[in-house]
């Protein structure tokens, strides 16, 4: 569920044993949509599969002066409707907050308007007052932080703060050398990078710019108000240092999420990375061959999104031209955990 400028993009799925047509009405109308395939979604059991995802995604112009009213059928019945993570909208919360659209779950439809003044302050108390309602597992760490939100929110709103992650225990990898150059321009973002406070680099790398400890306060807070994370490692376990309490926090994240990766893809990894799990704002490669792949496999992924656009840590790399060696780094994949050297050797 993404707003961007006045268009809302919605990915949405179901998963059943027979085949489910999902239509979508926008103020009564149904309107055209796009079926989606996400083979990866489908259920297995014993050897067969046993229900088959069902995904379509519709693109819906917003305008200010217009309240929409979007509901989901089949068989001329509604729909209820649930959100998986990491979508930025949750039943925890109940509603989602942009720059200008104010969007509220209605039961089975989903109502957006314009965001004015601070009409959004009203949805927020009434959230927060049924999560003490309800007092279900893990509200209690999001209440201080989404009250600190709405405190902070006149002073942040505008400031464009952009995070750089590798893995949260360890640096030098594509994060790392994209910050390090970007820290060299006077773009007027405010960039941090994340990494955990004890790690022995973390001196070093302030030396290069801002360090944030991984799940500290100030971490975790200005996470509410990131506009870019751009990582080498996109798992939503790792970016989001709420993520266990990650329904309670929805409503308010606005972050893209930008995978510059840490090597080269050759086979079909759409299970881990495909667009309904990550929804990734772009997906770097680093060759036609790697570009191609991604759109012969069911990533899903718009043009727009993946860019040939190289490694960041091959920039550091020097042609020695004096130099007659040709260096062989293997890797290792999971399906050779347990085998044999015979085995291995033969892969």
């Amino acid at each position: 569920y993404d707003i961007i400028d006045d268009e809302l993009t919605i990915l949405a799925s179901t998963v059943n044993i027979v085949n489910r047509n999902v239509e979508v009405y926008v103020n009564g109308e149904k309107i055209r949509k796009k079926e989606v395939v996400f083979p990866q979604k489908d259920k297995h059991g014993l050897g067969y599969i046993y229900a088959y995802d069902h995904s379509i995604e519709v693109k819906i112009p917003l305008n200010f002066h217009e309240k929409l009213e979007i509901g989901f059928k089949s068989k001329n019945k509604r729909l209820h409707i649930d959100f998986s993570r990491p979508c930025n909208f949750s039943k925890k919360v109940g509603y989602a907050h942009s720059r200008h659209y104010l969007s509220v779950l209605k039961d089975d439809f989903i109502e957006i308007t314009h965001s004015k003044g601070m009409n959004w302050i009203k949805e927020e108390v009434k959230s927060i007052f049924n999560m003490f309602k309800k007092h279900e597992t893990g509200f209690i760490k999001a209440v201080p932080f989404r009250i600190a939100y709405m405190i902070g929110y006149p002073f942040l709103k505008n400031k464009r703060i952009w995070f750089y992650m590798d893995r949260p225990d360890d640096s030098d990898d594509n994060g790392l050398h994209l910050f390090k150059y970007a820290n060299k321009l006077n773009d007027g973002i405010t960039k941090y990078y994340i990494l955990e406070h004890d790690n022995k680099e973390f001196k070093n790398i302030k030396k290069i710019g801002k360090v944030i400890g991984y799940k500290s306060l100030k971490h975790r807070y200005l996470g509410m108000f990131v506009e870019n994370i751009i990582t080498s490692h996109p798992d939503s376990g790792i970016i989001y240092p709420f993520w266990g309490g990650y329904p309670f926090f929805a409503g308010l994240l606005k972050s893209n999420i930008v995978f510059l990766q840490h090597g080269i893809l050759k086979d079909d990894i759409s299970s881990w990375l495909n667009r309904f799990t990550m929804n990734l704002s772009i997906f770097l490669v680093s060759s036609p061959q790697e570009y191609e792949s991604i759109f012969r496999y069911p990533y899903n992924y718009e043009n727009n999104v993946v860019q040939i656009l190289g490694l960041p840590r091959y920039d550091n790399l020097k042609n020695e031209d004096n130099m007659r060696e040709v260096i062989i780094m293997p890797s290792w994949r999971r399906f050779l955990e347990h085998k044999s050297h015979e085995f291995i050797r033969e892969s």
